[in-house]
């Protein structure tokens, strides 16, 4: 479609590239990372939670013509970067751990799951997995149910979850 405008050569239409979030690992701690929409503001996850940390200032500038149609601009405020969000998700143990998730899915037929790998020790997250996943770059295509982090949305009975450690001690 934009090519066929861009054909057109219609006065006062101007093209202009704009940035994209791309996500190279894809599924890959999608429903931790979240996602951004078209104007890079946070739908979900660290992407949402931290959205005003990780968005900066934008800058400013103004764009004049002149009587012969020259435009000319100034900045009038540089952009000022966001601040960074380290994890502590290891990606090679997230990776194991969205893969054994998927066949423990398969194996059992289950309609979701989830997995979280923690540091005994200091509490670090080091996985954090969910079924069904989906790929942050074209999120807009897939089921609402994917976008969900079952992980730290949903409520689970402590009883239920408490289970492991009195068998483990009994053991």
């Amino acid at each position: 479609t934009s090519e066929r405008v861009r054909n057109l050569n219609l006065k006062g239409i101007y093209f202009r590239k704009e940035p994209k979030r791309f996500y190279p690992k894809r599924e890959l701690a999608s429903q931790v990372l979240g996602y951004v929409g078209m104007d890079d503001e946070g739908l979900g996850g660290i992407e949402l939670g931290f959205n005003d940390d990780l968005m900066g200032i934008p800058g400013r500038e103004l764009i004049s013509v002149d009587a012969r149609r020259k435009y000319f601009g100034r900045v009038e405020r540089q952009p000022e970067p966001g601040q960074n969000v380290v994890l502590t998700i290891d990606s090679t143990i997230q990776y194991i751990a969205e893969k054994e998730l998927a066949q423990g899915i398969a194996d059992t037929k289950a309609i979701a799951g989830t997995v979280v790998v923690q540091n005994p020790r200091t509490g670090e997250i080091l996985a954090l997995a969910n079924f069904p996943t989906f790929n942050p770059n074209v999120f807009n295509q897939v089921p609402k149910e994917a976008l969900k982090d079952r992980a730290v949305s949903d409520v689970y009975e402590p009883g239920s979850v408490f289970k492991t450690v009195t068998y483990s001690s009994a053991i």
